[in-house]
């Protein structure tokens, strides 16, 4: 626990403190863990009515929508699962009603109620613990009159009255601290659901886990929010139960989620994130961001990075870190585009590194008379990866929040936003695009609220700009990164920032100038990106027209029409844009650098399509299909 103050008395006044105090609740205290690394915790007996009055879910705080990406502490609520709970379990009548205990911790916020690096300090006069016991004690008088133990602040605005060493009641300034449910969210909104119909469930009593989180942050010197994160996630790792998004968010372990962190995070204030959060889809359903309202996503930034800095290695569950040969070339990747081991040598240790934890890792396989692969388990400190998410900040930060603000069809976006006061503090629409699904559900409900008429007018535009292109979906914004990073930052030898920014801004206006030539209509089939640009070189036959007079059937099109989200496919874009960007260049183009590939992509199409042909009939039609839409280029240029 937190270190006791002696209470100093004092003829000289505090500062003010305007207090807003909690009710009494009455804990027990216990430890978790082994002596040098013990969370201590108190158990509340509180009854529903004090629950809601004195916690909060985390979607529900004050200004929560302008909280850093790095303080979110919860997933988002599910509120039709909160209100089943409350009707088929908590008001059903004929079921035995139980629900294990809620976990909680105090994070202590200033007076916009954005979270504060440290807890507050304690009053060294008798003035705040001298208020506590007027306003609590005179309450119920005799419920204290046995017990002679002075009231004790164990930090800023939380106060012990202890029975004894183990148990007592809790108070807290609610000015100060917001105490958060992080496990058990949809059982508190289910209790408050179910208090709404019936007001005999405020007379229930439930149990309240709560985390002496002052001490951790103490002990391990971190913030608040960043041990309240560890543990949501430690709680909650498990897909079934937690949003993959907020997972990737608050996952602060996992070098991969790390990485997305540090190009979405608006914490410092410094230095803007690589993508404004107004325009990043938070949810990702499905695994990519919804193109009608958002620019990308978190889990589409976090492919663009597997792609591009790890050639599509993993390294994030077991599987992943048991697999030698996998962790060998995700290592490689890391080192060759990151190398954050010099810098972890040089804060933390040589046993820290990642590649000494690769050899520690190889050791022990070697020493295991079992098999090899199946006693292989790579791992690495959490101090590790947050080096690595610096040094990765540091490098590609910048790169991305570039190529995001100034690549012509990204711009266009942000031009669009702009216009709409999609970033105007106080704008209805700034506010719903920070909110919350379950907020936006609030808003959407009236649709005569100029809200929501300033969201119907933003979505349909955004989409009149991205439906059909292809460098808004997934694989178009994988693909654009790829071609940046293997053609341009990968010939960079010494990548640091300055370097790394020249290559990109290269990129950026090859980019540009291909894309205005490419472009220059506003006919949705002349336009190069696209899915329905026509090959205007083509003199389709009827039973595989599609093939011949879509340029992108073939290539990244299924012959159903739909967009190919494959790695082969990524690879084969990512080529397609560097060779226009050289057919620009050099007004000509001679072949596709995947010439095989996409070859081969059109025989098989081919022979879904028509079936029966001769085998010579399936090549020879390919090779036809695509001089034609070669030819179609160099007629553009």
């Amino acid at each position: 626990m937190v270190e006791k103050k002696k209470k100093k008395k004092s003829g000289n006044p505090p500062k003010k403190i305007n207090f807003n105090l909690s009710s009494a609740v009455p804990y027990t205290k216990a430890f978790f863990g082994l002596e040098h690394e013990q969370v201590g915790v108190y158990f509340l007996d509180i009854s529903v009515n004090d629950l809601l009055k004195n916690f909060r879910i985390f979607e529900e705080m004050n200004n929560v929508e302008v909280w850093p990406i790095s303080t979110l502490i919860q997933r988002e609520l599910d509120h039709g699962r909160a209100k089943q709970i409350a009707v088929d379990y908590l008001l059903n009548s004929g079921v035995t009603k139980y629900f294990p205990p809620l976990i909680s911790v105090m994070i202590p916020t200033g007076k916009d109620y954005l979270p504060l690096d440290n807890f507050q300090d304690i009053d060294t006069t008798a003035f705040s613990t001298s208020f506590v016991d007027g306003s609590i004690k005179h309450i119920d008088p005799e419920k204290y009159q046995d017990f002679d133990d002075d009231t004790i602040e164990i930090a800023g605005g939380i106060f012990e009255i202890p029975f004894d060493q183990s148990s007592g009641d809790i108070v807290w300034d609610n000015n100060r601290l917001s105490s958060v449910i992080i496990d058990g969210q949809h059982r508190f909104k289910a209790l408050k659901e179910a208090a709404a119909i019936d007001k005999d469930i405020f007379d229930l009593r439930v149990t309240v886990t709560l985390i002496d989180l002052p001490s951790l942050c103490k002990r391990n010197k971190r913030k608040p929010t960043e041990i309240a994160r560890d543990l949501f996630v430690t709680i909650n790792n498990t897909p079934v139960e937690v949003n993959e998004t907020r997972l990737v968010l608050m996952d602060d372990k996992d070098v991969l989620a790390c990485f997305t962190q540090a190009l979405v995070d608006d914490a410092d204030k410094t230095s803007p994130p690589s993508i404004k959060p107004e325009v990043v889809d938070w949810d990702c359903e499905g695994g990519k961001h919804n193109t009608d309202i958002s620019l990308s996503g978190v889990l589409t930034i976090r492919q663009i990075i597997q792609t591009c800095i790890f050639d599509d290695k993993k390294a994030s569950s077991i599987d992943d870190r048991q697999n030698q040969r996998n962790i060998q070339q995700w290592l490689s990747k890391l080192d060759a585009w990151v190398s954050p081991d010099d810098e972890i040598k040089r804060l933390l240790s040589e046993q820290e590194t990642f590649k000494h934890r690769m050899d520690t890792a190889k050791q022990s396989t070697a020493d295991d008379d079992e098999d090899e692969e199946s006693s292989f388990l790579y791992s690495w400190s959490p101090s590790a990866s947050k080096i690595a998410k610096k040094e990765f900040s540091s490098k590609y930060k910048e790169v991305f929040r570039y190529v995001f603000d100034n690549l012509e069809p990204f711009k266009e976006f942000y031009q669009i936003a702009g216009t709409r006061s999609a970033f105007d503090e106080g704008s209805g629409l700034r506010t719903y695009l920070r909110s919350f699904t379950g907020k936006r559900k609030e808003l959407e409900k009236d649709s005569s609220t100029l809200t929501v008429k300033s969201v119907n007018a933003f979505k349909k535009e955004i989409s009149n700009l991205t439906s059909n292109n292809i460098c808004f979906s997934v694989m178009g914004q994988k693909s654009i990164f790829k071609a940046l990073f293997d053609e341009y930052l990968s010939e960079v030898e010494d990548k640091n920032k300055y370097n790394l920014m020249v290559e990109t801004k290269n990129f950026v206006n090859d980019f540009n100038t291909m894309y205005e030539a490419f472009n220059s209509s506003s006919v949705s089939d002349e336009v190069v990106f696209s899915l329905e640009y026509k090959n205007k070189k083509s003199k389709p036959k009827s039973a595989y027209k599609s093939l011949e007079l879509y340029f992108w059937s073939g290539i990244i099109r299924k012959a159903n029409g739909e967009i190919d989200y494959s790695k082969k496919a990524i690879d084969i874009l990512s080529k397609v844009i560097i060779d226009l960007i050289l057919a620009k260049k050099e007004s000509s183009l001679t072949s596709f650098t995947s010439s095989k590939d996409i070859t081969n992509r059109h025989i098989s199409q081919l022979k879904k399509l028509l079936p029966e042909e001769d085998d010579d009939f399936y090549p020879k039609n390919a090779n036809r299909i695509l001089l034609s839409k070669l030819q179609h280029v160099i007629s553009v240029l």
